[in-house]
């Protein structure tokens, strides 16, 4: 990178994130909520997903919401920020970084009262042209809409962690581009740092294929106004994975990075195994890096951070120290229950080390990195903890390897 790329590159700051946007509503399984949903379309997978201690995530028909939102009312559900793009954008601007502009075509006073009004900034179509306006301000000027909500079901597993089963509706609002959003992104990209895109296994399968094309002529736009911005996909659970296929074709050579859990990265390469270790992380990722050429593949689980990127790509160790960062973070979350700036990362975490050291290694033309997870003497909130780690690793990986 010549010289005055440099400079150019530390005056960007700020985020773009999309999408999704919604809240969680939580409440913690037992059996006697169990009982209330015998019958019901979900009640075998969730008991399925209790009994394998795995993670999942469904639709639902608009009777099973309607029956959910009674039952989720009678429990008590706490209520959270949810969705990738709305977590992934409130962990960056918590920790400093200013703007993240969001799409966020849907706003309530629930969601506004739980984002970050110091870095975040919703685009708002106006007399004036389009304006960036805080949480609050663009809530007030626009007013609320219906929410958007996810219904999440927490359960211990028997390794002592905590997994969520969730069940989603109204998809075709997930992936929602506001018009105002895909203008101002576009005429900001060139002062932008980084972009993240999210929320694609949400979709419906008939309307996935137009909304991804839909996407990736936004990301166009915006690597064409910034070649240099640092561009991060994470996928998620898809119910069709031809889609997540489709979708990696569609974006292929305008991706710096690509990020999932260990479970999505094996359902990703048709396997189908409860054992996520790091050889089959590393060969899946090596195989996905051929295939669609992103710079850089991040795979998150609960022991363990792994990334796979070519020989003679980026900096390994500045590569671990991306995954690190968002392993600090996650941790931080989940042992203080909100979203952590940077002085509280190390206060939450004290002198607490990895569970194992970093490994950097070489294979067959790729370099393969393993850094660890932070042991926790306490958990509050485990859900959203991937999109946490996301939003920490992103941010520190736009700053030391974005632009190279």
């Amino acid at each position: 990178m010549g010289e005055e790329a440099e400079i150019a590159m530390k005056k960007r700051k700020g985020f773009i994130v999309g999408f999704n946007l919604n809240l969680d509503a939580i409440v913690h399984v037992n059996n006697e909520l169990l009982d209330e949903l015998k019958g019901s379309e979900i009640y075998e997978d969730l008991c399925r997903s209790i009994n394998e201690g795995v993670g999942h995530e469904i639709s639902a028909s608009e009777a099973t919401i309607f029956l959910l939102s009674r039952v989720f009312e009678a429990y008590n559900a706490r209520f959270r920020l949810g969705g990738n793009g709305g977590i992934i954008a409130n962990t960056i601007a918590t920790l400093g970084e200013s703007p993240v502009i969001l799409n966020a075509p849907h706003l309530s006073a629930r969601v506004v009262e739980q984002l970050n009004s110091d870095g975040i900034m919703i685009p708002l179509r106006s007399s004036h042209g389009i304006e960036l306006l805080d949480p609050v301000s663009a809530l007030s000027t626009r007013g609320g809409s219906d929410e958007l909500i996810h219904f999440v079901f927490e359960f211990e597993t028997e390794k002592g962690g905590r997994e969520r089963f969730i069940v989603n509706g109204g998809l075709e609002r997930e992936v929602e581009i506001d018009p105002a959003f895909a203008e101002i992104s576009t005429r900001e990209a060139k002062r932008m740092k980084g972009a993240v895109i999210s929320g694609f296994h949400l979709l419906p399968d008939e309307i996935c294929e137009d909304k991804i094309s839909e996407v990736a002529r936004l990301l166009e736009a915006w690597k064409r106004e910034n070649p240099d911005l640092f561009t991060h996909c994470e996928l998620g659970a898809f119910r069709n994975f031809r889609l997540a296929h489709r979708l990696l074709e569609e974006f292929r050579g305008m991706l710096e990075s690509v990020g999932m859990n260990g479970e999505e990265l094996l359902g990703l390469s048709g396997m189908h195994s409860p054992d996520v270790n790091p050889d089959t992380i590393f060969e899946k990722a090596q195989e996905l890096l051929g295939l669609y050429e992103p710079g850089l593949v991040v795979v998150h689980t609960e022991r363990f951070m792994a990334g796979v990127m070519r020989d003679e790509g980026y900096d390994p160790d500045a590569f671990a120290d991306s995954l690190d960062f968002g392993a600090r973070v996650a941790a931080a979350y989940i042992m203080k229950g909100k979203f952590p700036d940077i002085r509280e990362i190390s206060a939450v975490l004290g002198g607490c080390r990895p569970t194992s050291e970093r490994v950097i290694e070489k294979r067959d033309g790729f370099v393969c990195v393993t850094t660890g997870v932070y042991p926790l003497p306490s958990l509050v909130q485990a859900v959203g903890r991937g999109d946490v780690f996301t939003g920490g690793y992103v941010l520190r990986a736009s700053e030391i390897l974005g632009g190279d």
